[in-house]
């Protein structure tokens, strides 16, 4: 919780896409996957902060083959199985704004992404 307080920063944005399938990984007990489902649809109504995920019944525009966070237009971090691969240069970082922005558009947001997510939510809590 300490490290999520920067979330409630209001002269900070924070913008996030997340894959559906994600969301219905089965890393821990269903109550606490249920909980931490809660805790993005409330996280999705701070104003600085902007939650799309992508529907798994969607056409996806691109292959998100790795996790990665893009820090303003100067940095991108990218994720591997074993190491995290930091970039500045313009051209991989427009090529990673590129992707995340077609990621993006095919993302439910708002009240869309809050039924698709309290819908699996509810499936954790029937368990």
């Amino acid at each position: 919780m300490e490290r999520q307080a920067v979330l409630y920063d209001s002269q900070r944005e924070f913008h996030f896409v997340i894959c559906e399938h994600v969301l219905r990984w089965r890393i821990c007990p269903p109550a606490i996957i249920a909980t931490q489902l809660e805790r993005l649809v409330s996280l999705s109504r701070i104003p600085n902060l902007t939650i799309g995920v992508l529907p798994a019944k969607r056409l996806m525009p691109d292959f998100p083959m790795t996790c990665f966070s893009m820090h303003d237009d100067r940095l991108v971090i990218v994720e591997t199985f074993h190491s995290e691969i930091t970039t500045r240069d313009p051209r991989d970082v427009a090529l990673y704004m590129s992707t995340f922005l077609r990621l993006d558009a095919a993302a439910l947001h708002g009240d869309d992404m809050r039924d698709l997510i309290e819908g699996i939510r509810d499936e954790f809590f029937q368990e």
